[in-house]
Parts: structure tokens; sequence; C-alpha cells
């Protein structure tokens, strides 16, 4: 079993830089939500907000 070693490339950085990013803003951003709004609310919106960025890739279940 070989394992070929390379450097982060610049896109890798970036995408990892994104991740961690977009994660601790998101805990940031779900604190102040529970605060301002109920939790039952603060979780429907954050659903609606998934289901409308994911609903263009979605399929619907074939028909039986």
């Amino acid at each position: 079993m070989t394992t070929s070693s390379r450097a982060f490339a610049p896109l890798d950085l970036i995408q990892l830089v994104s991740i961690a990013l977009i994660w601790g803003v998101n805990n940031i951003l779900a604190k102040v939500a529970v605060d301002a709004f109920p939790a039952l609310m603060t979780v429907a919106l954050r659903f609606v907000i998934v289901l409308a960025a994911l609903v263009w890739w979605i399929k619907a279940p074939p028909k039986q």
C-alpha cells in the first residue's frame, strides 16, 4: 500500500477555511436566532432555508 503525499493546493486550503468559517458563523447566528425567536420557529426557519437552497437538486421519489 503506497500513499503519495502532496501539499495542499490553494483551492484545498480555501475550501477548508471556508468550511470552518461557515460552521463558526452558523453557531453564532444560531445563538442570535434562538434569542430572537422561539426555538421551534428557529428550527423551522433553518429547514426552510436549507430547502430553498436545495430545491433544485431534490428529486421526486419514483412512482410505484
